[in-house]
């Protein structure tokens, strides 16, 4: 039984062995790769397009913020993931991820202080409110996976990226890491956060 658009009336659990089994190696591989358009390569749908002959797991956005205007960003991705689909033998849509830390690395977004600015507030509803609005604004342009917050407990100032920590404060690092993983996820449908941890 194929899944390929076809009706079915299997569990999502049924649905998902059922997909594994009919993936090829090379489909399953894509799926754990991320293709990163850097430069002006993200403006080359055919660069893009190369890249991904069996779909693929995850795209990278970083560079959406040298286009100009939200439109272009949306319509850049959802070029993308029609390219994703098209490609992809099962129809597998991709996952987009973007720079969180200090707001969606966007057009028109809110910017928020660093991180280590951020945990000295000692603020964990402000965090919670950054979260939100994060959340929401890489929601709304297609980004279901959000890099941030950096979870590493900063003792060392040699750590090339302290600055985007909480501190030094485990605790701390812990309750606005909790509050912004629980915002994110509820605010924003399907987004996922990561914890960047050393």
């Amino acid at each position: 039984m194929s899944l390929n658009g076809e009706k079915h009336d299997m569990t999502p659990e049924e649905r998902a062995l059922q997909l594994i089994k009919e993936l090829s190696l090379e489909e399953k591989m894509a799926q754990i790769n991320c293709v990163f358009p850097f430069d002006k390569t993200y403006l080359d749908m055919d660069w893009i397009r190369n890249q991904i002959p069996y779909g693929i797991g995850e795209v990278s956005t970083l560079e959406m913020r040298r286009m100009e205007t939200l439109d272009e960003a949306a319509k850049w991705i959802n070029n993308v993931q029609k390219m994703v689909m098209e490609q992809s033998p099962h129809h597998i849509p991709a996952i987009f991820h973007m720079e969180g830390l200090c707001g969606a690395f966007i057009q028109e977004a809110s910017s928020f202080p660093a991180g280590i600015g951020r945990g000295a507030s000692f603020d964990v509803e402000l965090e919670e409110e950054i979260a939100k609005c994060v959340a929401t604004q890489e929601a709304a342009c297609g980004i279901t996976h959000i890099l941030a917050p950096v979870l590493d407990v900063s003792r060392d100032s040699r750590m090339g990226r302290q600055g985007e920590t909480y501190g030094e404060d485990p605790t701390l690092a812990a309750a606005n890491a909790g509050t912004a993983d629980n915002n994110i996820i509820i605010t924003a449908n399907n987004t996922a956060i990561v914890f960047f941890i050393t």
